[in-house]
């Protein structure tokens, strides 16, 4: 594992560091991209067919895993590694979903000439899109675990006791796995509050 994680900067440190080893447009300024100045065409267009690859590898040996999992000779899988295979399924998802139209605009501005793509006028749009991914995940991970809503839940209700002048020893309660459910607060604890109440004490 330290030794594919190693691989994976090496190479990533190797192909970043091509534009400062020469692999740019400087001196030859009609080839440089409209979209990221300084870097070349044929750079970029190097850099997303490499990052193509990867994902599309990625993609198959998910799928793989995926089918293997649900068929009849995966019986010892557990329901719990199926939800971990989805929610990592959907994260890949919404990556691709993300990135795909800042991947178009990058590929378009090698094959477009200047002024010829109005589009990439706008390219700033797709990209700030792209970043939308790094915020969607955190809401997958909080929709697809019962414990992280648990505890979404448990901080919820403990900034209601705050809001209220009451102590927070209920929030210092470290997070539950889903095996032992426990309830943040208990239904005497906030007599005030019946419906953050109701919720505090229903499992998610």
């Amino acid at each position: 594992m330290v030794l594919l994680i190693s691989a994976c900067w090496v190479v990533a440190l190797a192909v970043a560091g091509l534009p400062a080893l020469g692999w740019n447009c400087l001196g030859r300024l009609t080839a440089c991209s409209i979209v990221l100045p300084l870097y070349a065409k044929d750079y970029v267009v190097f850099v997303v067919s490499v990052f193509t690859v990867i994902l599309g590898s990625i993609v198959a040996i998910y799928a793989h895993i995926y089918c293997v999992a649900r068929s009849s000779h995966a019986e010892r899988a557990g329901a719990q590694s199926l939800v971990l295979l989805k929610t990592v399924t959907i994260v890949l998802g919404a990556f691709i979903i993300c990135w795909l139209p800042a991947f178009v605009v990058l590929l378009l501005d090698a094959a477009c000439g200047r002024l010829a793509c109005p589009v990439l006028a706008q390219a700033s749009y797709f990209f700030a899109f792209a970043t939308l991914n790094s915020a969607v995940n955190p809401l997958i991970y909080t929709l697809r675990s019962r414990d992280m809503r648990r505890e979404i839940l448990r901080l919820l209700c403990c900034w209601g006791m705050l809001g209220r002048g009451r102590r927070a020893q209920h929030c210092r309660r470290p997070l539950r796995s889903s095996s032992s459910p426990e309830p943040c607060t208990h239904k005497h604890d906030l007599p005030t509050a019946p419906i953050m109440t109701a919720a505090c004490a229903t499992s998610v």
